[in-house]
């Protein structure tokens, strides 16, 4: 066994490596993080998929009256020119008409 000073220790490069204790805590480590973003990674993707889920189903609730809104009224529009139309054709009243 080498008898070691504070200077050989620096300068050594046996004793300057790393030890397989200190490797295997550092892969450890890297290991850990890994796994800990894998699992925020698929966290943030289903949270991405609950707010895009939601934000669907919060517009077609907004959108979806308003458009069957829409047609009601146009129907309705279009039902009130027809009954316009019959009543001006009809000779009961073009003679109310003309009184």
């Amino acid at each position: 066994m080498k008898n070691l000073t504070f200077e050989s220790a620096i300068f050594d490069s046996e004793a300057s490596a790393p030890s397989a204790a200190m490797r295997e805590r550092v892969w450890s480590n890297l290991e850990t993080r890994i796994q800990k973003r894998h699992w925020l990674t698929t966290l943030n993707v289903w949270l991405a998929g609950v707010s895009l889920v939601s934000l669907v189903s919060l517009g077609s609730f907004y959108f979806t009256p308003r458009i069957q809104t829409e047609i009601a009224t146009a129907d309705l529009s279009h039902q009130l020119t027809d009954l316009d139309q019959s009543f001006t054709s009809d000779p009961l009243w073009q003679e109310v008409e003309a009184l």
